[in-house]
């Protein structure tokens, strides 16, 4: 199971010896289903001055995507969460478009991954 550089290949084979690819396909879907609104709440919270929304955000979208392999996108995540528990407001500036970018390739990724699994 290739992956690329953004998925963690071990993360996917950890999810396919638990269940096989149907599970693989259904950790996807579910991912690529509640993922865009953490993504929308985290970018609400941190323009809206809200910063415990985007740091719950960003925390429950850290774990749902380590638990599929999405570095980039855990690794964002986590940083966000991180900065807004603290307040740092001009910290944040910036990566809650970055996790957009990274969400959008990441997407991808995994769509490819899944299309691959069927």
């Amino acid at each position: 199971m290739s992956t690329g550089d953004s998925l963690d290949p071990d993360a996917l084979r950890r999810l396919e010896t638990a269940g096989g690819h149907e599970f693989v396909r259904a950790m996807i879907d579910l991912f690529l289903t509640h993922a865009p609104a953490r993504v929308t709440a985290i970018s609400a919270g941190i323009q809206d001055g809200n910063l415990g929304a985007a740091r719950g955000a960003a925390h429950s979208l850290k774990s749902t995507a380590a638990t599929v392999g999405a570095l980039d996108v855990a690794e964002l995540a986590g940083r966000i969460e991180v900065l807004a528990g603290r307040q740092e407001v001009d910290a944040l500036s910036g990566l809650a478009s970055a996790l957009e970018r990274a969400f959008r390739a990441t997407r991808t990724r995994l769509e490819e991954v899944r299309s691959a699994l069927e």
